[in-house]
């Protein structure tokens, strides 16, 4: 999916939009498609959780996966 919105220009038009955006808005956006791509790929995945358990387990997990890959980026 990644790779379809790449070749087809959208990533890199929302780059461009992001960065002339600047402060908080990259942030919003981030964590606004995290939870949107983790809804999309892992809900219908059979994962045997129900959506409300599902929600209360993201709403642990991603800020701290978030974290995590913050640090990575700015050592």
């Amino acid at each position: 999916m990644v790779a379809a919105l790449d070749r087809t220009g959208v990533v890199a038009a929302l780059a461009q939009l992001l960065g002339q955006a600047g402060g908080a808005a990259g942030w919003v956006a981030g964590l606004g498609l995290g939870v949107l791509v983790n809804l999309v790929n892992n809900l219908p995945a059979g994962l045997h959780v129900n959506a409300w358990q599902f929600l209360q387990i993201g709403l642990v997990v991603m800020p701290l996966a978030l974290f995590a890959a913050v640090v990575a980026l700015y050592p």
